[in-house]
């Protein structure tokens, strides 16, 4: 029996392995829309994707965070210490929101509550209680830790002040070069936290299923 109409948005993604039908599919999965065991019904995944096509379901959301890592990356080895807090700022901010908004569509949350918790919730919020609330899993202190600090130096550059600081502060050059090194550790488990609640931990089953996908579009 077909499912109960989902309206799932799909997500873009940069992957050169995969075609537009299977990040589709992938898309639904990441939703909750189909489940590992429907992946092996092929006819099956493609009629409920070509519905969802034919009754305007279907929206394309932009990812742009492996841009924002890269643009990080890219400003932390010029030196601009800066601007690459800010673009790590803004992937923990565009990963965190994704997961809420996936999580709120697996609750059956309408579009509109689950954007008004995104707009009205903190980031703390988001990395702890907004989470407990969704039933997911807490985000390991240290990490947690790393964020908030790459969200404080952020703001404090975004909302520059012009005050002056003491040459032992933590937040002056060599303060913030020792941030930089622990950062990419936490954008890393950023991804893999998202992984385990997306696919729970059977991301390489998933992926080789979708990719065994194909479809007569």
């Amino acid at each position: 029996m077909k499912k109960r109409r989902s309206k799932t948005k799909a997500r873009h993604y940069r992957d050169a392995d995969l075609d537009a039908y299977q990040l589709m599919v992938r898309s639904y999965v990441e939703a909750g829309v189909f489940t590992q065991q429907d992946l092996d019904d092929p006819e099956y995944i493609e009629y409920f994707i070509s519905e969802d096509i034919r009754e305007g379901f279907l929206k394309l959301v932009i990812d742009h965070r492996d841009d924002l890592l890269e643009e990080a990356k890219r400003y932390e080895k010029k030196g601009s210490q800066e601007y690459a807090l800010l673009f790590y700022a803004l992937f923990f901010e565009h990963s965190i929101n994704g997961i809420i908004s996936m999580a709120a569509k697996r609750k059956r949350l309408s579009d509109k509550s689950a954007k008004q918790l995104i707009r009205s919730a903190n980031i703390s919020s988001k990395f702890t209680w907004v989470l407990e609330l969704l039933g997911l899993p807490p985000f390991n202190e240290k990490h947690l830790k790393c964020v908030m600090r790459t969200s404080d130096m952020r703001n404090a550059f975004v909302h520059y002040k012009f005050v002056g600081v003491r040459f032992d502060d933590e937040n002056n050059e060599e303060g913030v070069t020792a941030h930089l090194s622990k950062v990419g550790k936490s954008a890393t488990y950023m991804k893999k936290y998202e992984s385990r609640f997306l696919y729970g931990g059977e991301k390489k089953k998933i992926k080789r299923k979708v990719k065994e996908l194909s479809s007569d579009w």
